[in-house]
């Protein structure tokens, strides 16, 4: 369960701030090999922090995967546009 901050928007600032640092950790690391405690360091938030946002190693990675398939569904859809204006300029 994720507390709330009084400033708006904390919450999402310090979850992306967790999984940039587990992106960097898994990449490093592996998956088998990271572990809270390299998340925590990596990020510069404790342990219970990072508990407060993901439950398990598991929901960490699955954040990490979901903005990796966002980037790919983006450049998949940038593509498209592109083709599409080459297509009507012709």
């Amino acid at each position: 369960m994720v507390k709330f901050s009084k400033k708006p928007g904390s919450n999402i600032l310090r979850q992306t701030a967790i999984i940039d640092a587990a992106t960097a950790v898994f990449l490093e690391k592996g998956y088998d090999e990271a572990t809270f405690t390299d998340f925590a360091e990596k990020s510069n938030y404790n342990k219970r922090t990072i508990y407060l946002y993901f439950n398990s190693k598991d929901d960490i990675f699955a954040a990490v995967a979901y903005r990796v398939l966002e980037k790919i569904e983006e450049a998949i859809i940038n593509a498209i546009d592109e083709k599409n204006q080459d297509l009507k300029i012709c």
